[in-house]
């Protein structure tokens, strides 16, 4: 696929479909994995690419003890290798 340098992909081919947020329940220091990838949103009459958390739009709901502690742990997304200026807006997604 090709893109302009100053513009982030835009295609839905082969991305999954974003799905609800789910509740997840935590306890103090529990460790919980974020993944960050796009899928393919339904918006009005258009299917639109967006970044998605652990596959939903909004990410997940994190529900924990009041004054508790998680690690919340996440992949960056990889830089796009044929990007050498170092620009965080260009990744490949």
């Amino acid at each position: 696929m090709s893109t302009k340098a100053d513009q982030f992909p835009t295609s839905t081919e082969g991305l999954s479909e974003a799905q609800a947020p789910e509740l997840v329940e935590l306890s103090d220091g529990d460790r919980f994995e974020l993944r960050i990838a796009p899928v393919a949103k339904r918006v009005g009459d258009s299917v639109v690419r967006m970044l998605a958390y652990n596959g939903s739009i909004p990410g997940p709901v994190l529900r924990l003890p009041e004054r508790s502690q998680v690690d919340a742990a996440g992949e960056p997304l990889r830089r796009n290798p044929r990007d050498a200026s170092g620009d965080p807006r260009r990744r490949e997604v």
